[in-house]
């Protein structure tokens, strides 16, 4: 689950919407220092993204 978090924080970051100072992602959450022009909104893209990605991985789990 760590490559959703990466794929999604690097796509925003190479688009330009968001610029990311550091990370840490832990078991069960993140911390993050960013910036953006508009962060509310690529933070709502963030986790729309990564929580769709999670949860399609966790159902792929549950049917092998």
């Amino acid at each position: 689950m760590f490559d959703i978090i990466i794929e999604s924080l690097s796509f925003l970051r190479e688009t330009g919407s968001l610029k990311i100072f550091s990370y840490v992602i832990l078991e069960n959450h993140l911390h993050m220092i960013v910036s953006s022009e508009d962060l509310s909104n690529n933070m709502m893209r963030f986790k729309s993204y990564t929580a769709r990605k999670i949860i399609d991985f966790a159902e792929s789990k549950n049917n092998t």
